[in-house]
């Protein structure tokens, strides 16, 4: 057992912040040492066995300026209600992420992760979905809420929104807003920023969002797959709304499938765009899903009463 607790969290948040240092290799590190202190307590020709001489040398020394900056804003941002960061240490760390080889070292929550125990299905799909998307992932997000489980998604434009819509309908109903908004930009950084006041709504409805990105990480292209590989993994399942030939919902739905989660699609109209990567899932064999109780039945689980 850590004799500082606290010590070996805020380890663990520098071996996250330390530029260029990758999951895999944090990994690797927190899985080869006692203690996350010790790794900093290492030689670099210890820690060349894991990474470059270059990047070993810094973790052999005192943390630059940068890097205890950033700690600090994480520590100072943690000390306000409703937020906290958590650590491979931590028992509030979700477990489904454990099938990740590079489930990141931390993660930033602002909201309830107690949601990160109730059972999860994600809805994911295209951002430009018809009126029929929108309307079919909202009553997704109320059925999943209403039912006590929790949505996960992307708190993208169009079928993400909806999703989240729709657990947050039945938030007095049910208690809370039972949605998780998995981002993939910093936590002061919400994106796109016509959903400040949905990721709002949904930590004031007791909901969670959750980031691995560091505070101030602004949109990049690169930064979507990763976040899918999160929004992926969280599920139980991932049910694929609307989407294109070319959408970053098929990212996040061979990543489910290769993360041995099932993988849900909705049909639509022969040679309609935004059927065409259902289609294509449906074909590689996705189940074919057009409502909730599709979901049911699959689980095992007897119809869940609406």
């Amino acid at each position: 057992m850590f004799k500082n607790g606290n010590d070996e969290r805020l380890s663990l948040l520098r071996l996250h912040l330390e530029p260029k240092v990758s999951w895999v290799q944090a990994r690797h590190l927190f899985e080869a040492f006692d203690a996350p202190s010790d790794i900093f307590k290492a030689s670099a020709g210890q820690l060349c066995q894991w990474m470059p001489l270059e990047l070993a040398q810094r973790l052999s020394a005192p943390p630059s300026s940068s890097v205890k900056s950033a700690m600090q804003v994480a520590i100072r941002w943690a000390a306000q209600p409703d937020c906290q960061w958590l650590t491979w240490l931590d028992g509030q760390y979700p477990v489904a992420l454990s099938d990740l080889v590079d489930a990141p070292p931390v993660l930033y929550a602002r909201g309830d992760v107690g949601l990160l125990r109730y059972p999860a299905v994600t809805v994911v799909g295209a951002r430009a979905a018809n009126l029929a998307g929108h309307q079919l992932a909202f009553n997704l997000g109320r059925d999943l809420a209403l039912a006590g489980w929790s949505v996960i998604s992307g708190l993208a434009q169009g079928v993400d929104a909806s999703a989240h819509r729709g657990a947050l309908s039945v938030a007095a109903e049910v208690g809370q807003a039972r949605t998780v908004a998995v981002m993939g930009t910093g936590m002061d950084q919400i994106y796109p920023a016509r959903h400040q006041a949905l990721a709002d709504a949904i930590v004031g409805q007791g909901g969670l969002l959750l980031t691995e990105a560091a505070f101030g990480t602004v949109l990049s292209p690169h930064l979507f797959p990763r976040r899918n590989r999160l929004v992926a993994a969280l599920g139980r399942a991932t049910v694929v709304v609307q989407a294109k030939a070319r959408s970053g919902s098929l990212i996040t739905a061979r990543l489910a499938n290769e993360l041995g989660r099932d993988v849900f699609a909705v049909p639509g109209p022969a040679g309609a765009p935004l059927f065409v990567g259902c289609h294509g899932l449906i074909r590689q064999g996705a189940g074919l899903l057009e409502s909730a109780d599709d979901l049911w039945r699959a689980f095992g689980l007897l119809t869940l009463a609406k």
